[in-house]
């Protein structure tokens, strides 16, 4: 099945350790979470630089996003269905 949802071409992609969600980061400088049960997006994050690399903590809720212009972003996943 396709997600659609970038505007562009998908930089990185990362799933959860539970395999719950998806994590998506496009050259439309935004980062889109699915869940995989539904292949639904539930959320969508917007930052200033081009996200190229995603990693997620191995135990808690947050992952880390680099852009081209080597900026760093903590995002954390809270609240999501």
């Amino acid at each position: 099945e396709t997600l659609a949802g970038h505007r562009g071409h998908v930089n990185a992609c990362v799933f959860t350790t539970d395999g719950r969600y998806l994590i998506s980061a496009g050259e439309d400088k935004k980062i889109l979470v699915w869940k995989t049960a539904t292949c639904q997006q539930v959320a969508c994050l917007a930052i200033p630089g081009e996200p190229r690399r995603l990693s997620l903590h191995p135990s808690k809720p947050e992952f880390l996003c680099g852009d081209q212009g080597g900026g760093l972003y903590r995002l954390e996943l809270i609240s999501l269905p």
